[in-house]
């Protein structure tokens, strides 16, 4: 679950907005529960927390990074942003891309990154 007066929960995933007002994310459910699975309800809110602070700097920041380039390459395709959280879960992204039609940035991919 998601906290904040912006956010509320909705059939397609975990909806969050930065404090900019034109950052918007969502958490796919099933990439909510596969965090959750994986590394347990600490990490789904830290994760969401981040998604929430919007687009941030490359380096050093929790939040929405603008990936380089094509982006990162799963499977047969290109994630152009990523949820970066700090800590014990860094080696972790939420990876997604924006949908011009919600608006929205939309992370359905969790991967290990880094080792």
């Amino acid at each position: 679950m998601v906290g904040g007066r912006s956010s509320k929960v909705s059939k397609n995933g975990i909806r969050g907005k930065s404090t900019s007002s034109t950052t918007k994310g969502w958490i796919k459910r099933s990439t909510y529960k596969e965090i959750g699975e994986l590394l347990g309800k600490r990490a789904q809110q830290k994760f969401s927390n981040a998604m929430k602070k919007g687009i941030v700097d490359a380096e050093g920041m929790n939040g929405i990074k603008i990936l380089s380039g094509k982006g990162i390459k799963v499977g047969k395709s290109y994630y152009k942003y990523e949820v970066k959280v700090k800590g014990d879960f860094g080696a972790y992204r939420a990876l997604g891309n924006y949908d011009k039609s919600s608006g929205h940035y939309i992370f359905d991919v969790f991967e290990k990154i880094h080792k």
